[in-house]
């Protein structure tokens, strides 16, 4: 099967673990919890106008703290530049950024 390009099966339960930790690092930011949520509300409107189904992604579900049964969405999370976990991990970073 030389040639043929596989991918590797995503680690749903993985990435969810690692996308509350960075979730609930940024409320946990010292006097920024209003501020976060607000960027966190922006990231989901933004999402939701640029795709209908939006809530049918678990993952914009978790960045929400929405208890939604993964079985009830079609979607684990977005393409590209839209995903949950690059957008999360582009707001960590630019915390991360403020501290230097």
């Amino acid at each position: 099967m030389e040639g043929k390009n596989f991918e590797k099966p995503i680690d749903e339960e993985g990435v969810i673990n690692e996308l509350k930790k960075k979730r609930d690092s940024l409320y946990h930011l010292p006097g920024k919890k209003l501020e976060v949520h607000s960027k966190i509300v922006d990231i989901s409107d933004k999402l939701e106008s640029k795709y209908p189904n939006a809530r049918k992604t678990y993952l914009f579900h978790i960045m929400l703290y929405s208890g939604i049964d993964r079985a009830k969405c079609v979607d684990f999370d977005f393409p590209g530049e839209d995903s949950v976990v690059k957008r999360l991990e582009a707001l960590v970073k630019e915390y991360q950024a403020e501290d230097k």
